[in-house]
């Protein structure tokens, strides 16, 4: 069957949120092969990346924040801290 053009490009992504409170952003890795995707800082900042490392982010506060990460090819995710982080929804991954 082929997409028709009204597809969500997205629709082969996995999301993942991530609630925390840090000044900074940016330890996680993603497993899987030619891995490719988005990240939303939650301040109105966004980037693309691609690899398994993704960016880092520095923020002006350490206030709540919630990073949208959608990630394609994706098979798993590493977080070796979890220090600051709040929240993790993986369910949509």
């Amino acid at each position: 069957m082929q997409e028709g053009p009204e597809e969500d490009s997205f629709k082969d992504y996995c999301l993942v949120t991530i609630e925390h409170n840090s000044k900074s952003f940016g330890f996680l890795e993603f497993t899987g092969s030619k891995l490719s995707g988005n990240i939303q800082w939650g301040d109105n900042k966004s980037e693309m990346f691609a690899g398994k490392n993704t960016p880092s982010h520095v923020y002006q506060t350490a206030e709540e924040h919630i990073v949208i990460i959608k990630v394609q090819q994706a098979d798993g995710i590493m977080l070796p801290s979890i220090e600051g982080i709040s929240r993790i929804d993986l369910s949509d991954f």
